[in-house]
């Protein structure tokens, strides 16, 4: 299974809400969200994922950019929603 429009939505509207604090506690580090709730932050995209794939194989789940770097055209989704199975 993989993340749906839904639970995308649901793990930016979280993200957005928390980017502001996100950026003066965790600036640079990514952080894995799932049902709208902040899992962790990682170092880098790379640890993110294995603990995405090993928490959630089911994919349900989002990586964000890089904390507080400037906005990169991803074009219609802002967050990665990690492939379950697939890890980096």
């Amino acid at each position: 299974m993989s993340i749906g429009k839904e639970d995308m939505r649901r793990n930016i509207e979280a993200f957005k809400a928390l980017e502001e604090e996100l950026i003066e506690e965790h600036r640079g580090r990514y952080a894995l969200l799932r049902d709208g709730q902040l899992v962790g932050t990682y170092s880098d995209k790379g640890s993110a994922r294995v603990d995405a794939v090993r928490r959630y194989p089911d994919g349900r789940c989002a990586i964000s950019p890089a904390i507080g770097s400037p906005p990169v055209s991803l074009g219609a989704v802002g967050l990665y929603a990690s492939p379950a199975g697939v890890s980096n």
